[in-house]
């Protein structure tokens, strides 16, 4: 990407936006989501490998019920993906470089959680540690394509031991075409 191409007519303007944003981005921490009515082959095979990997299933409500005790201030909205040959993030504040991505990527139809901690990594751990009532926060547990019975028997029993009751649901990507 060459400078300039979001503000062709103000490279300075975006210089100096970049440089800020350096800064800025050592202290965002990002919860990304997928947004979806059904699963998504994609996803899965984007994000676990075959018969590896769990997705939870939740609702912006309960993302935000379960982050109500978050120490830090919890922001949440819609990824917008912009062609950066031609769009520009002007006018979408001060999250609008974290809120944005590249076209290329909208098939992942992503929500994310934004936290700011600066004093993150202070101590050489990368990350915020949350408040999270699980709880309220899942809806579903659903197994990765092609997992196997005593995997989902193993979740089921580490589910139990923890005092919640989710039933782990087998992917539908694995159940036969109706036609």
């Amino acid at each position: 990407m060459k400078l300039g191409t979001f503000w062709p007519e103000r490279p300075e303007r975006v210089r100096g936006f970049l440089d800020s944003f350096k800064v800025l981005n050592s202290f965002i921490y990002v919860c990304c989501w997928h947004v979806n009515f059904h699963e998504s082959a994609a996803m899965w095979k984007e994000y676990a490998s075959r018969g590896s990997g769990i997705a939870i299933q939740s609702t912006f409500a309960g993302l935000k019920e379960a982050l109500t005790e978050a120490s830090q201030e919890v922001n949440a909205g819609l990824v917008k993906y912009l062609a950066y040959e031609r769009d520009s993030i002007e006018g979408q504040g001060g999250f609008g470089p974290v809120m944005t991505k590249r076209m290329s990527f909208d098939f992942e139809r992503e929500l994310r959680a934004v936290m700011m901690e600066p004093d993150a990594g202070q101590n050489g751990v990368a990350g915020v540690l949350a408040q999270v009532d699980l709880a309220a926060l899942i809806d579903a547990v659903h197994m990765a394509p092609g997992t196997g019975e005593w995997e989902r028997d193993l979740l089921s029993e580490l589910i139990v031991k923890y005092g919640y009751n989710w039933t782990p649901r087998q992917s539908s990507i694995d159940a036969a075409p109706l036609y």
